[in-house]
């Protein structure tokens, strides 16, 4: 699903024990002429967007992935928690895709 994500933090995904992939994709500036800013991740906290913060998360530039797992081992239970995002500028546009035990990964 497409996100815009601004200056508040918001809920991206709940927490889910059968989630078994998870993908952030924020778009390219070729695609998004103002994806300029950061997008900051946290799984199980509201992060800030203040980079060098105990509570960044993780950090995505434009045309960055944060892709669980990468491979085919199973899905650390840390990011089962609920996906949480924050921007450093309004209106980053982000992907967010969900798997889960009942569906097949792509």
């Amino acid at each position: 699903m497409r996100r815009l994500v601004g200056t508040t933090a918001v809920l991206l995904l709940n927490a889910n024990p059968r989630r078994t992939k998870v993908r952030v994709t924020m778009q390219p500036t070729s695609i998004v002429a103002g994806n300029t800013g950061r997008v900051h991740l946290g799984f199980g906290f509201q992060p800030t967007a203040v980079v060098g913060h105990a509570s960044q998360g993780f950090i995505l530039l434009a045309a960055a992935i944060l892709e669980e797992p990468v491979t085919e081992a199973k899905i650390a239970g840390y990011f089962k928690n609920s996906v949480w995002a924050i921007a450093s500028a309004a209106d980053q546009d982000i992907m967010v895709e969900e798997y889960t035990e009942e569906e097949q990964k792509p």
